[in-house]
């Protein structure tokens, strides 16, 4: 019987880790000795504060009734400007939470709910680089993101190629993650030896109208074993692939002259999945391992549009009237060795800044956040500001399988789908924002610079698909509170 396979590819990483930091070394150092100013340092030091409660997150068919938990999370970020062209940083935090939810991150990803310190940036920045105006190079691990994060919102180890010119911008990067930047141990099978290539370019073809272009190639090159091998229970790689992602983006907005409607922002996404990939089944072979039973290959294409209209309205306060659909293809025959259902990449968020919130809004919904996969989306929302230091925002969701299915393939409601069934059900969230600072008049001199609070609630009611649990509600709610020192 074999081993299990649970360290397989830890000491190529750390090769491949320590030739990323020697890279990076040399380039500080080089451009360290090229710098002819003194080097100025930043300290921005923050604290997060969090508190989310869940109920009923299994639709009454578990144990699930009540969860609640609360985290704190120091962060300090330290900017070195060698130059104006050479900027070196570090970004920490430390992450420690009482109860059983895991906190969330600014990127949408969930947190652990154990204690943890964690590196979240540390890269080099060379703008003007090869005396080419708008040309930079950063190397390290960094913050990769598209105003929406339907594509990419993570921190990622990564060497990125970025370009701006006035009408036209974007980058080139390759990044992979090489080791856990955390002081607990999440660098599991599932994530380790994903090889990434991602490309994104925009052009502005006219005023205030847009043409984006992206790309992402993933090649998740770890060993999936053979029949008969043993793993880790709780440390398994149930699939490897070649994913191509590919698509494009219209946006914009149009000034209107007009009593009842002030401006028209809209966005219109279309992307497709193709390539290949390996699934492993496994069945238990004791208390922590499993025995490999089948490797099947099929291959993969799938395809999804993400479209929304924001209408400013001509009235007091100049609320926001938002209108979205998105979709992404699921798969109506299992036994074709084609998998036509469309999946996101694992960088995605799915939140950012929409309609009149200025905190983060998860587009498909605060209770259900589903993945882009088969599935059909239709949302509502209309929020306005009050006030000069706060905004109120209201949304509604309604969800629909495409094509029969006993489960989602990523979702915060823990509970089984009938498979004959396609309504999902429907969500209601409301988002509020408050600049404390603006609101209460803090004295610029005291010891925050700024503090803001993000709250939000929301109740998910399920549909037909959720056969005997149709009705049962699920709801969430969360409120952050973040002091910048």
């Amino acid at each position: 019987m074999s081993a299990p396979m649970s360290n397989m590819s830890i000491r190529p990483s750390f090769r491949v880790l320590a030739a990323f930091l020697m890279g990076s070394v040399c380039v500080l150092t080089v451009s360290a000795a090229q710098a002819e100013e003194a080097v100025q340092f930043k300290f921005d030091p923050s604290l997060a504060m969090q508190f989310r409660g869940l109920e009923n997150n299994d639709l009454g068919t578990g144990s699930d009734n009540q969860l609640h938990s609360w985290s704190l999370m120091p962060r300090a970020r330290l900017t070195a400007d060698f130059s104006d062209d050479i900027q070196a940083v570090i970004d920490a935090r430390y992450v420690t939470t009482d109860g059983s939810t895991p906190g969330e991150d600014d990127t949408g990803e969930s947190l652990s709910t154990n204690d943890y310190g964690e590196l979240r940036q540390y890269y080099i920045k060379v703008d003007n680089f090869a005396d080419q105006p708008g040309l930079s190079l950063q190397v390290g691990r960094q913050r990769i993101r598209e105003e929406v994060a339907l594509w990419w919102n993570r921190d990622i180890e990564a060497v990125r190629l970025s370009f701006n010119e006035t009408l036209v911008k974007g980058f080139v990067a390759v990044g992979q993650q090489m080791t856990s930047n955390k002081t607990i141990d999440d660098f599991h099978e599932a994530s380790q030896d994903r090889l990434r290539f991602m490309a994104e370019g925009s052009w502005q073809y006219d005023a205030g109208q847009y043409f984006d272009l992206r790309a992402l190639y993933e090649d998740d090159h770890s060993d999936t074993g053979a029949v008969g091998d043993v793993i880790l229970a709780d440390d398994r790689d149930d699939e490897d692939f070649q994913l191509l992602w590919g698509g494009a983006r219209l946006h914009g907005n149009f000034e209107q002259d007009a009593q009842v409607l002030n401006n028209i922002a809209y966005r219109l996404d279309g992307l497709f999945v193709t390539g290949s990939e390996d699934l492993v089944t496994s069945a238990a072979a004791g208390t922590d391992t499993r025995s490999i039973t089948a490797i099947n290959d099929r291959d993969v294409f799938g395809w999804a549009i993400d479209a929304s209209a924001e209408f400013t309205l001509g009235m007091t306060g100049s609320p926001i009237l938002t209108l979205g659909y998105a979709y992404g293809s699921g798969d109506d025959d299992a036994t074709d060795g084609t998998d036509n259902a469309f999946r996101q990449s694992d960088l995605h968020g799915n939140s950012s800044l929409a309609g009149a919130s200025s905190g983060a809004v998860y587009h498909y919904g605060e209770v259900l956040r589903p993945e882009l996969s088969n599935i059909h989306i239709l949302t509502l929302g209309l929020g306005a500001p009050l006030g000069e230091a706060s905004d109120l925002s209201i949304f509604y969701h309604y969800y629909r399988l495409d094509e029969d299915a006993t489960s989602l393939r990523q979702s915060s409601v823990r509970a089984a789908l009938n498979g004959t069934d396609k309504d999902i059900g429907q969500e209601i969230d409301v988002v509020y924002n408050l600049d404390v600072t603006k609101a209460f008049d803090l004295d610029a001199n005291g010891p925050f610079e700024k503090v803001k609070l993000r709250a939000s609630a929301g109740v998910f009611n399920a549909g037909e698909a959720y056969g005997a649990t149709e009705d049962e509600n699920s709801a969430r709610v969360f409120t952050e509170l973040v002091f910048t020192f």
